[in-house]
């Protein structure tokens, strides 16, 4: 099953070995490709690469520090 996705709506995407896990609001979608093939795919001003396993929308960090990002 297909799901497509508003970029904005997107709040992190989280590595799971050869897939990852892109979070919504209230829900989570398996994507069948790598964390680095999602990231090429979107707009690199509007995510951040803050680990090698997480990959995070700007529009909804709240607050970070050197340690921590606060999400919405």
């Amino acid at each position: 099953i297909y799901k497509r996705l508003c970029i904005d709506d997107i709040i992190y995407a989280e590595a799971a070995d050869k897939y990852c896990y892109v979070s919504i609001k209230n829900d989570n979608f398996l994507y069948r490709k790598t964390l680095t093939e999602l990231e090429k795919q979107l707009p690199s001003d509007k995510f951040f690469r803050c680990h090698r396993t997480y990959l995070v929308g700007m529009k909804h960090i709240v607050s970070h520090t050197n340690n921590e990002i606060l999400l919405d």
